[in-house]
């Protein structure tokens, strides 16, 4: 399936990644009404590779390349928030996707529930993992001169 197929006609993706099960989508506002979220909330971006990051504060460079987790910075379009996923298995649907929203698979403010994720996701990839929810990855704000871990 080309490129542009595969974005415009997957939807909700119910997927696992490299952290959690989670959904993603290229339309941030799908994902959160998905969820029930509010229409305004800030989503995770998730990309496979260092070329599809915002600038990154020089000083935190290193950090960002070598460590799993989710880092929050400021860009050009005010705070954001990415993670490089490095898995073999989820780089499988994410080099395809390119940068995606993602969230975890789960109602807002409600805990993981496999037949609610099931029903929500308009498309779902699945591989020799299986869906099941893990740990989150840690989230880290990056400032000017500091950072800070907020998960």
């Amino acid at each position: 399936m080309p490129h542009q197929d595969l974005r415009t006609k997957a939807g909700v993706i119910l997927a696992q990644s490299d952290t959690t099960i989670g959904f993603f989508s290229h339309d941030q506002d799908r994902l959160n009404a998905t969820k029930n979220s509010p229409k305004n909330k800030r989503l995770l971006q998730v990309c496979a590779g260092f070329k599809d990051l915002p600038r990154v504060p020089l000083k935190h460079r290193s950090l960002v390349r070598h460590k799993k987790a989710t880092f929050v910075y400021k860009g050009k379009e005010g705070w954001r928030a990415f993670r490089v996923v490095q898995d073999p298995l989820t780089l499988v649907f994410l080099e395809r996707l390119g940068v995606v929203f993602s969230t975890s698979a789960n109602l807002s403010g409600q805990g993981y529930e496999p037949q609610i994720a099931l029903d929500l996701a308009n498309t779902i990839i699945e591989d020799k993992r299986g869906l099941s929810p893990r740990k989150p990855s840690s989230i880290i704000k990056l400032g000017h001169a500091r950072k800070r871990r907020l998960r």
